[in-house]
């Protein structure tokens, strides 16, 4: 492990570093890399399971990393300013773990749908207005985070990841009734819709799907507009 976390660095050494065969984890955020011509070649040719680029300001995926994709496990991209994803994305196979918080995504590629080992991705704070069919594949996904997107509605594809155990939505632009899909998350633990006080987008309505969620332990809806509860949220 190598953790250089939270310097002041503006590139990486080409010199030594290439040399570091056995390194498998490198914790890069937090420093100044501002463009990925800062993320020289080499690192590709390292052997890394979890790489952390978080709190640089990229504004696009270094390439040099994709030689890499057959190898990584986790891959945290948090804050980099990215607008959007590369379509070699879709090569990283390996990945469990993908995280994406406060960026500039409105889309998402479409080979997403081969991040079919993902258990946890996160896309808080970004410009989502819609996920792609292709999400459906993500079916070993435990976790995933869409909050502060805008979302409109619950993403009816949501409703095939039959392994999701959390689920957060929170702060988005949902209306109306909240999609029936929901109900076939039976493994869903924690779901969070909770809405801003001063949004102008609610939900009114619950359908009786929830009432099928036999292992959820927390839910937030607080700050809608519900005007009645369905009489199946009693099966909870």
């Amino acid at each position: 492990n190598l953790n250089l976390g939270n310097n002041n660095l503006k590139e990486l050494p080409l010199v030594g570093m290439k040399n570091l065969k056995s390194l498998q984890r490198l914790n890069l955020s937090n420093n100044k890399l501002e463009d990925h011509e800062a993320i020289h070649e080499w690192i590709g040719e390292l052997n890394l399971k979890k790489l952390d680029l978080s709190g640089n300001n990229l504004k696009e995926l270094p390439d040099n990393i994709k030689k890499s994709k057959r190898k990584l496990g986790e891959l945290l991209l948090n804050d980099v300013k990215l607008s959007k994803l590369p379509r070699w994305i879709g090569e990283c196979t390996l990945l469990t773990q993908l995280c994406l918080e406060k960026n500039e995504l409105k889309e998402l590629p479409k080979g997403i749908k081969n991040l079919t080992k993902l258990k946890k991705l996160i896309l808080s704070e970004n410009a989502l207005t819609k996920l792609p069919t292709e999400f459906e594949s993500l079916t070993d996904l435990m976790e995933l985070d869409l909050s502060k997107n805008k979302l409109k509605e619950f993403p009816p594809v949501i409703g095939k990841l039959e392994k999701l155990q959390k689920l957060f939505l929170q702060y988005n632009e949902l209306e109306g009734e909240l999609k029936a899909e929901f109900g076939s998350l039976k493994k869903l633990k924690k779901m969070n819709l909770k809405n801003e006080k001063s949004s102008a987008h609610h939900l009114k309505r619950l359908p009786p799907s929830i009432g099928e969620l036999d292992l959820l332990e927390e839910l937030d809806l607080s700050n809608h507009k519900l005007d009645n509860l369905p009489a199946e949220i009693g099966q909870l």
